[in-house]
């Protein structure tokens, strides 16, 4: 099996928490990662329940704030947008 480096920008604090966590459960963080990787890979999804009306609601929240996205100050300007053609 090949190796790749990642490299990942995480809060510090969390980081040694972490460190601390792992170590009292007799692994590195670094076969922590791993065997996060390896049960999302077998599971095909997050390897714990989770909230998914929260994290819809994050993309939802991200899509909203998007600068990208148009605006309209009426009904109509919508519409006119939602048949235009091009």
């Amino acid at each position: 099996m090949t190796k790749t480096n990642i490299t990942l920008k995480i809060d510090s604090k969390l980081v040694s928490d972490s460190e601390k966590l792992y170590s009292n459960l007799g692994i590195s963080l670094e076969a922590a990662i791993q065997i996060f990787l390896e049960q999302s890979v077998y599971e095909n999804n997050l390897p714990f329940k989770t909230d998914h009306t929260e994290i819809e609601n994050e993309i939802a929240r991200r899509e909203f704030n998007n600068p990208q996205n148009k605006t309209f100050n009426s009904i109509q300007k919508l519409m006119d947008d939602l048949n235009d053609d091009n």
